[in-house]
């Protein structure tokens, strides 16, 4: 997006430049886009600037053309030296570049702003999405349905943890909600001060509550958390499901193979990714290994002080941008997400809720609270989780 920023000690004007606008026109006369009344060296068409789209420009995928209109006292574009265009020849400008209309004390400053959102797919507005999508692509941005290197927002418009969000938190992009964008907007059309993102940083609210208090607000370099870390996965959905993530962050990745020694597992660099239950299917669904061989591992990992990490803690990682609490596969390491042994008898709130038939059978149910004091029903609940 391409503005035009004026300020002083008393004053501050800008005016954002759509893409595609036929033009904005410039000068004395007050049917001007930007009229400049008060000095008597600016011509009544004085000069004008175009926004185009231009994707062969790097970084850029619009460029600004300013020409003078064959003004009077000239139109002059200052970078290291000052230049004066030539009549009724387009010149192309710079983001930074100062502006200067014929012998007028005031300084124009031209800035290029990037703005390429992503955003999440899960929106039952579609005609507000599709309103949005336009208003960005008039201001020479672009919404993306998929991540990629260009993006430099995230709009969250499901409020839930998503593979995109996750992606935007190891990007460091800014994350907030629609309302942002709606002020965005009105501070466009009203050609005033765009508010402050700061204010408006949703992140936190997207998360569960056990990661309430990640600091998402600061900026942590976690496209290398996982650095030279490989993740053991025993599960081929697993992997699918958490291992670009983990390859955002820096890690490797390793599908066990029944050759694999001991030796193997056990190197420092690796860290083993536990295999639990589908939920559609409680079965434990395992890659190359029989499920005698598994627990076995378990065990003797166990003897070594060594434990398998869960899935979630993967998420834990990065939005803390640290190892010390999760992913830490030392036994004895404080983990909140580690189901405690024995469930205390009171009602219990799951949000992947439990439940129990008549014959104490741990099966999915959609109640909230459960009663799960009964002995039996608590082992069949931690070996399965």
């Amino acid at each position: 997006m391409w503005s035009l920023l004026y300020q002083n000690k008393t004053q501050e004007d800008v005016m954002y430049i759509p893409v595609h606008r036929q033009s904005i026109q410039i000068g004395s006369l007050p049917s001007s886009d930007l009229c400049i009344s008060l000095n008597s060296s600016i011509s009544k068409r004085h000069a004008k600037i175009t926004v185009n789209r231009n994707n062969n420009t790097p970084n850029r995928n619009s460029v600004c053309r300013i020409t003078d209109l064959g003004s009077t006292n000239g139109t002059f574009v200052i970078r290291k030296n000052i230049i004066q265009l030539t009549p009724l020849v387009p010149f192309d400008l710079n983001s930074g570049d100062k502006i200067r209309f014929g012998q007028s004390n005031g300084i124009w400053t031209a800035k290029f702003t990037e703005i390429n959102i992503l955003t999440c797919d899960d929106h039952n507005d579609n005609k507000k999405k599709k309103k949005f999508v336009r208003f960005i692509e008039k201001l020479g941005g672009r919404v993306f349905s998929e991540y990629s290197s260009e993006c430099t927002h995230y709009c969250s418009m499901c409020n839930r943890v998503t593979p995109k969000f996750v992606f935007a938190v190891i990007n460091n992009l800014p994350i907030t909600g629609t309302d942002y964008w709606e002020k965005f907007q009105i501070s466009v059309q009203r050609h005033t001060p765009l508010p402050n993102i700061d204010e408006y940083i949703t992140a936190n609210d997207c998360l569960p509550k056990i990661f309430k208090n990640a600091p998402l607000n600061v900026i942590i370099d976690r496209k290398k958390l996982f650095n030279k870390l490989n993740f053991l996965f025993f599960s081929i959905s697993q992997l699918n499901k958490f291992g670009f993530i983990i390859q955002a962050a820096g890690g490797q990745l390793q599908l066990y193979q029944k050759f694999m020694s001991e030796q193997d597992i056990l190197q420092p660099d690796i860290i083993i990714v536990d295999c639990y239950p589908d939920r559609k299917n409680l079965n434990v669904q395992l890659i190359e290994v029989e499920k005698k061989e598994y627990k076995s591992l378990k065990r003797t990992l166990h003897k070594k002080n060594i434990r398998m990490i869960s899935c979630i803690e993967i998420l834990g990682a990065i939005f803390y941008g640290s190892l010390e609490q999760y992913c830490n596969p030392i036994v004895g390491v404080e983990n909140s997400l580690q189901i405690p042994r024995k469930i205390p008898k009171k009602h219990v709130h799951f949000s992947q809720v439990l439940s129990q038939d008549e014959n104490n059978n741990v099966t999915p149910g959609n109640v909230e609270d459960t009663q799960l004091g009964k002995k039996r029903g608590c082992r069949r609940l931690c070996r399965r989780y």
